[in-house]
């Protein structure tokens, strides 16, 4: 069932150990209070499921179980993590598929370099997993998130695609321009000019590495 398999995980940006015993996970729908210590060394991860057996979960090897107090919605949910002092530390609100990726089988993958308290809320930098776990289900629970293919440039080419992601004028989509040296179409290459006559009307033909 889907929801044997839902996880998040915590990743610990601070140069400090930490144990969570007695924060509290939130989603819309109830709370989970960690009970008990559980460590989450300097830059490592914390993997909290549905359910802890791996034999039902999809092949996930989680660390704590929230059971049925967080539910993980596939539309518009949260999910917020506060310390023994009741502060935030840091909060997730994901839509239906709106700016935040909707997928099935997959889980939602942050880019690297996006973590911290206001670049993880945006959807821009959230993108569907492409590594393989436990079942075949992917995602990367417990290990570094996969790079995301991100549009910088906003040409509407994202940069697994776009071979020039800082120049919008440069995308699969373009009109390629001979003789320029630039691969405006990202086709491979300029394109060679070709005289049409013995005067100097050209036109773009084939492409030279």
């Amino acid at each position: 069932a889907d929801n044997a398999g839902e996880w998040f995980e915590v990743y610990n940006t601070t140069e400090v150990d930490l144990d969570l015993q007695g924060w509290v996970l939130r989603d819309n729908a109830g709370a989970f209070t960690i009970g008990s210590s559980l460590p989450l060394p300097s830059g490592e991860y914390l993997v909290f499921c549905n359910n802890i057996n791996p034999a039902v979960n999809g092949g996930l090897v989680c660390d704590r179980s929230f059971g049925s107090a967080l539910t993980l919605a596939n539309s518009s949910d949260q999910v917020s993590i506060e310390n023994e002092f009741a502060v935030i530390t840091d909060l997730v609100v994901w839509d239906d598929g709106a700016t935040f990726p909707d997928p099935s089988g997959k889980s939602m993958n942050l880019a690297p370099g996006s973590f911290d308290f206001t670049a993880n809320n945006s959807g821009a930098n959230w993108c569907e997993a492409t590594s393989t776990y436990g079942s075949g289900d992917l995602g990367t629970p417990g290990e570094d998130n996969s790079a995301c293919a991100v549009d910088g440039d906003g040409d509407g080419y994202f940069s697994d695609v776009d071979c020039n992601d800082g120049d919008p004028a440069v995308n699969p989509g373009a009109l390629e321009l001979c003789g320029d040296g630039i691969d405006n179409d990202c086709a491979g290459g300029d394109a060679t000019c070709v005289s049409l006559s013995s005067g100097s009307a050209w036109e773009t033909s084939g492409v030279s590495a």
